[in-house]
């Protein structure tokens, strides 16, 4: 069978799984005058997984009052890679219990290269926070939390994942994803299609951790993003990179070492910093739709906080936040300042 013929069966078979899953490159490479390999780059993920995955309701981020006030002057939020993750195994685990063919190589290299924000499910009815969550994200209840609501959650999002972790892998109801990687591998075992890895099998991974983290009712927002590994700059835009970043960012974690990150922006009124062509009439719009829009929709301070940095913080909020984002925002204290 001729290697076209080949990618066309195969595609058929993962399309009778994710039937919107679709192919933005399926290139062949040449040894000789016959293609012996290729490279394939799938599209529409986040519509083929967005049901999968689904979180429609607000999220709840806990973080220290620096980088609180760090999100607000910067109108934006970052998104780490993945070796700034708390769980360093995380991948390694659902690589193993969905029986993902993969190299130490390759599994570095993806860590280096998905880029993701960590928020909690939030359920402002019942004032949903977590007690633990602040212990261990909040710095012991003297940081913040802050509460986002997606604003444009049925818009197209172009090579974004946003949706909720799974803790532990139910064979049964994560059949369609085993049955997605087991065709992708054996197809590709018999035939040698393709040299590299989808992307899209990793980022299914990134959706589950160990169970023992399911305290976290974790919510993410997921993006690939290949930078070189000398330049830092982009090699490619794999399906359109949605931040149109030509390089990453660079940051020191809490363990003194080296991590990168990638911007979303948080204020559409001052997109233009981030999109290289924004000054294209209705372009920056465009962009802006192919990610999710987060706002801000309270922020929550510690339990441990004093009355003074409450203060401090309401000014901020009044005196910047206010003008520059265009809308006021509730500020209060967590439920569990009477405990203090």
């Amino acid at each position: 069978m001729h290697r076209d013929k080949k990618v066309t069966e195969y595609l058929n078979q993962v399309k009778a799984i994710f039937p919107e899953l679709d192919v933005a490159s399926a290139r062949s490479i040449f040894n000789g005058k016959e293609p012996n390999s290729g490279e394939i780059i799938f599209t529409n993920e986040s519509i083929a997984f967005k049901n999968r995955f689904k979180h429609t309701g607000k999220l709840i981020h806990y973080t220290t009052i620096d980088a609180l006030i760090n999100i607000l002057n910067s109108e934006e939020i970052r998104l780490y890679n993945c070796q700034n993750l708390n769980d360093k195994l995380e991948l390694n685990y659902a690589i193993k219990e969905l029986g993902i063919d993969i190299g130490s190589e390759q599994i570095e290299l993806f860590r280096q290269n998905f880029f993701l924000f960590s928020a909690c499910q939030y359920d402002e009815n019942t004032n949903d926070e977590d007690f633990n969550l602040w212990r261990l994200y909040s710095n012991s209840g003297l940081g913040a939390a802050i509460v986002f609501e997606v604003v444009n959650y049925e818009d197209y999002w172009d090579n974004v994942f946003f949706g909720k972790v799974e803790y532990g892998i139910n064979d049964k109801a994560n059949n369609d994803l085993i049955r997605f990687i087991d065709l992708h591998q054996k197809f590709n075992k018999k035939y040698n299609l393709f040299e590299n890895i989808p992307s899209l099998i990793p980022a299914i991974g990134l959706h589950f951790k160990n169970p023992i983290w399911n305290i976290e009712k974790e919510v993410r927002l997921i993006t690939y993003c290949p930078f070189d590994k000398y330049t830092f700059e982009a090699r490619y835009f794999e399906n359109g990179n949605p931040f149109l970043q030509l390089t990453r960012q660079h940051s020191i974690n809490r363990e003194g070492k080296l991590t990168s990150y990638v911007r979303l922006p948080l204020n559409p009124s001052s997109t233009h910093k981030y999109f290289k062509l924004g000054s294209e009439k209705g372009l920056t719009d465009r962009l802006l739709e192919g990610v999710p829009n987060l706002k801000i929709a309270k922020i929550i301070l510690g339990y441990k906080i004093s009355p003074n940095t409450f203060f401090a913080v309401s000014k901020i909020l009044e005196q910047s936040f206010s003008k520059s984002y265009g809308y006021d925002i509730d500020l209060q204290y967590s439920k569990y300042k009477e405990l203090n």
